[in-house]
């Protein structure tokens, strides 16, 4: 089977990790750290309280001043919300924060081929 090219942004990085897959070239833009973030039980448990929440509590959350010591606008982080809500089912987001937040990476998933 011929190999392909790839362009991954984030978490789509690890596609390129994925055992079986025959990519020629690839494209990682910020992909995540293979030792996860390291965050601990109380931060993934706010994490998650957080993509569950409504726009005022995400706008307040605590792990923004974490992720960004410099502060964030005000206007920034109500596009940043806005554009969440509009772009994301809360669900989904919070089963993902885990992936990349905790200690370590998750095993590739296993396909039947």
């Amino acid at each position: 089977m011929p190999g392909f090219s790839i362009v991954g942004h984030s978490m789509s990085c690890l596609v390129r990790c994925m055992p079986g897959l025959r990519v020629r070239r690839a494209a990682l833009l910020a992909p995540p750290p293979p030792t996860g973030m390291g965050a601990d039980r109380a931060t993934l448990d706010d994490l998650r309280h957080v993509t569950l929440a409504d726009d005022a509590r995400r706008r307040c959350a605590p792990w923004a001043a974490k992720v960004y010591p410099q502060g964030l606008s005000d206007q920034w982080t109500a596009r940043k919300v806005a554009h969440w809500r509009a772009n994301a089912d809360p669900r989904a987001v919070a089963a993902y924060v885990p992936m990349f937040a905790r200690d370590a990476l998750p095993e590739p998933a296993q396909a039947d081929v």
